[in-house]
């Protein structure tokens, strides 16, 4: 279905081994999505525990992102 133009794949699975290497600085903005919300949820309040202080989920997930018309990548 595609993603989110301009952002960054990072599987659940591999956050925890990738999201240090991908954002260094703990205060730079965050906004994670899944298909409906719910498991970008799960993994902002994570990030939240490891530390990262700008997270967000995106309400909706990509389901709401493609409903919005906003630009998809491939």
């Amino acid at each position: 279905a595609g993603h989110a133009a301009g952002a960054l794949h990072i599987a659940r699975w591999t956050l925890a081994d990738r999201i240090g290497a991908a954002v260094p600085d703990k205060t730079t903005r965050i906004v994670l999505y899944c298909q409906s919300g719910v498991r970008s949820a799960l993994a902002a309040d994570w990030l939240r525990k490891m530390g990262y202080t700008n997270v967000f989920s995106l309400a909706g997930g990509f389901e709401a992102y493609q409903l919005a018309r906003l630009p998809v990548g491939k």
